[in-house]
């Protein structure tokens, strides 16, 4: 990114010389290029252990599903059956219309 947009993104007030700028600029870049790495080795991880995972100690789709539905229905307020048929439990129930109920 050259410096003039870099200075279009920071408070007019700074007062940073260039050569400030320019450490501030690949210091940032450094620092998002750790969190890129750090990103990708969990999720790597992540991965791997999923496959590495006996069956056994998974959820069951159907319970993961059945979470997802209650987590839709109290704290975005759908509706059950939408949120059943957004999560894939059911395949009748409308995906939008007001909410009923408590």
């Amino acid at each position: 990114m050259d410096l003039e947009k870099c200075r279009s993104l920071l408070p007019a007030d700074l007062g940073l010389s260039d050569v400030e700028l320019e450490r501030l600029r690949d210091a940032l870049y450094t620092l998002a290029g750790v969190a890129v790495e750090g990103f990708l080795e969990e999720r790597n991880a992540l991965r791997s252990a999923a496959k590495a995972a006996p069956p056994s100690c998974e959820t069951s789709v159907g319970e993961a599903r059945n979470e997802r539905a209650a987590i839709l229905e109290f704290d975005a307020g759908v509706r059950r059956e939408q949120a059943e048929r957004i999560v894939g439990l059911r395949k009748d129930a409308p995906l939008s219309g007001p909410r009923v109920g408590p």
